[in-house]
């Protein structure tokens, strides 16, 4: 049971194309080539936004596309690249970005072609040899990247990269000893190459847990942050049954990482095995609350129990749609049930069904799970039976429809199964999505009253759906009817206390009627519960910690808000100023030109930036946005020019 739960478990291992890390990736050094020595502007975020290149000019235009890959912004730096190349088609570089821009959008054998003519082109460096023989490895021709990492050798025997990218190579291949000397090799070369320890890890989990874990040590002391170390390590820990080490580094690995749901759910299956079942059904629960369970359908495929935990975590959706309706005792009752199902014991479950049937206060749902359990007890007539009695109580799952219609269809009884499956589909029809779709057209037109007519005629046809108060609440809080959105969100809560979106939602009303202590208390105590909160909720707890002056904390929330969103204006001008409070001067330029990168006349990253400058000893540009920010009207940029610049002459004035 656990050698086949782990089976699942180790998809999350390495994650997809980690295997050959892009954090590899050159910086684009080599396009110093391309500038003038006096031209140094490409790296500032202002120039890229420059529109005076010259239309001939393909060096430009691959100035400014390097430009916009140093800040990450690879969608937008491709259609300079291609400029470039309907200009000069000789220009080896610009289809080295390509390739580059490609290999980051996955789209693997475009790239290959495009370092293929880059070094046609006699753009020789070590570089494209070095991301040419990743790619071959990507596309698994080994024998093609083994070639040229051997060559990058000959020509840097301290290119770590590479030994680190053979021993991958011979991983993959089965060829463990060749494949450590490697990775020690590129380890000697950088003492603190974590990804080489981690990898050796890995390759030893199966055959040698000794050194597994040893590897596992290693890495952590190099890297005290890498989550999914720990998370590995307390997989190996299970092996060995070192049971508390195990719960303290997956606990280490969700502190470090609690936006990866995969962990936390994770540790709730492992709670279950342990038969803890309530804290481990809690953990699941509360990924499920948040995401869904289709976010999880794809991570068992290559697992023998991929079925019956996707059934699972099917039920467990279901079931948390109707927690909050339940007594306390049935619904400690049921989830021991459903966690028995998870481990396969389904006579057992069985048992706790028939001890509920004549004393449940929702025997829709009741006789719901007991037919989905009924399907694996081999007893189709049984399930059959539950699905009919669900059906007909006032509320019960719509997917007791489905469900009826999949044992039909099982049985060969397809005319039967027609109605169930149109039945299921009635209850999901396309009129209601056509309303929901016209309250979101009307949301998009900000016209939020009529939003909130279309939402409430969906209530008054169905008061169940939480979700429509959800929308409705979002529209009050948009016209400012604080007691109206804070009603709905309230509603919601007393059915899933521990909705991460409602609660940021009725933070934020709390936080824009003025109530900054309440809506402090109410982000708090949901991430305490649930360590996750919406991008709203972090940039609410964020603005509050920098009122609060608590710059690290400010800083962590505005940069959660920047994962979510890397184009949120106001997040970025934020984090600016909690740098410059803590007098991380060059953390807060980078953050205050972004923002202008995005905005070239907001003011007060203008005039922040202004600051920032002079506490840089950037006199020019201090004066350049100070001037700025003071046309544009901010009421403190000429005072600061008076104050602090008053002896300065900008160059086009010096005689």
């Amino acid at each position: 049971m656990l050698k086949k739960l782990f089976q699942a478990i180790l998809i999350f291992l390495v994650p997809a194309g980690s295997l050959f890390s892009q954090d590899l990736f050159p910086k684009l050094d080599q396009l110093k080539s391309l500038r003038k020595d006096s031209d140094n502007l490409y790296l500032n975020e202002i120039w890229i936004k420059s529109k005076d290149i010259n239309k001939d000019d393909a060096g430009g235009f691959l100035r400014r596309a390097s430009g916009k890959i140093s800040l990450g912004y690879y969608n937008e730096a491709m259609p300079d690249v291609n400029k470039a190349i309907s200009i000069d088609s000789t220009i080896g570089q610009s289809y080295y970005i390509k390739g580059f821009l490609q290999l980051h959008s996955d789209s693997v054998v475009s790239a290959l072609e495009n370092f293929k003519k880059a070094i046609a082109l006699h753009d020789t460096g070590i570089y494209n040899y070095f991301i040419l023989a990743e790619t071959y490895a990507r596309l698994m021709k080994f024998q093609e990247a083994d070639s040229l990492f051997n060559k990058v050798i000959s020509i840097d025997s301290k290119f770590y990269q590479a030994y680190f990218e053979m021993g991958n190579i011979n991983s993959m291949r089965f060829k463990f000893e060749a494949a450590e000397k490697l990775y020690k090799k590129a380890i000697d070369l950088k003492p603190d190459f974590v990804q080489a320890y981690f990898n050796m890890a890995i390759m030893y989990m199966n055959n040698n847990t000794a050194e597994a874990m040893n590897y596992l040590n290693k890495s952590v002391k190099v890297d005290p942050s890498f989550a999914h170390a720990y998370f590995v390590r307390a997989l190996l820990e299970r092996t060995l049954n070192h049971i508390p080490a195990m719960y303290r580094n997956l606990n280490k690995a969700i502190e470090l990482e609690p936006g990866d749901n995969s962990y936390r759910i994770t540790l709730g299956f492992l709670h279950i095995m342990d038969k803890d079942f309530e804290k481990g059904f809690y953990e699941v629960s509360k990924v499920l609350l948040t995401t869904g369970k289709k976010d999880f359908f794809g991570y068992f495929e290559q697992s023998s129990r991929d079925k019956i935990i996707n059934d699972f975590l099917s039920q467990a959706t279901t079931f948390n749609s109707y927690s909050g309706m339940l007594s306390f005792e049935e619904r400690d009752k049921l989830i021991n049930a459903l966690c028995l199902f998870f481990l396969g014991k389904f006579r057992n479950a069985e048992d706790i069904y028939k001890d509920l049937l004549s004393t449940s206060t929702l025997p829709g749902l009741l006789f719901y799970l007991r037919g989905f359990n009924a399907e694996y007890l081999h007893q189709a007539e049984l399930s059959l039976e539950n699905y009919n009695k669900s059906m007909v109580q006032d509320r019960f799952p719509a997917e007791a429809c489905l469900r009826k219609g999949i044992v039909l269809n099982f049985l060969g009884k397809y005319d039967e199964a027609v109605p169930a499956f149109r039945t299921f589909i009635s209850m999901n029809d396309s009129v209601r999505l056509a309303y929901r779709s016209l309250a979101g057209a009307y949301v998009n037109l900000s016209r939020y009253d009529s939003a909130i007519i279309e939402l409430t005629g969906l209530i008054k046809s169905d008061s169940t759906e939480l979700d429509v108060y959800f929308d409705r609440a979002f529209c009050y809080k948009n016209l400012q009817q604080y007691q109206d959105a804070t009603r709905d969100c309230n509603h919601i809560l007393k059915y899933k206390p521990f909705n991460v979106e409602a609660n940021c939602l009725l933070a934020g009303c709390r936080f824009s009627d003025g109530d900054t202590t309440g809506a402090y208390q109410i982000l708090n105590r949901t991430w305490n519960m649930m360590h996750y909160l919406t991008e709203e909720g972090h940039f609410i707890r964020g603005t509050i910690n920098l009122l609060y002056m608590k710059y690290d904390s400010a800083i962590y929330d505005f940069s959660r808000v920047l994962r979510y969103n890397p184009d949120h204006l106001e997040a970025l001008i934020y984090r600016g100023l909690c740098y410059y409070c803590k007098e991380d001067f060059k953390n807060a330029r980078e953050d205050l030109s972004a923002a202008l990168y995005r905005k070239n006349d907001d003011i007060t990253a203008l005039y922040s930036r202004g600051l920032t400058n002079l506490r840089l000893n950037d006199r020019r540009g201090a004066y350049n946005d100070l001037r700025r920010a003071d046309a544009l009207g901010h009421p403190l940029a000429k005072r600061a020019i008076a104050d602090y610049l008053k002896d300065y002459k900008p160059p086009d004035q010096v005689r």
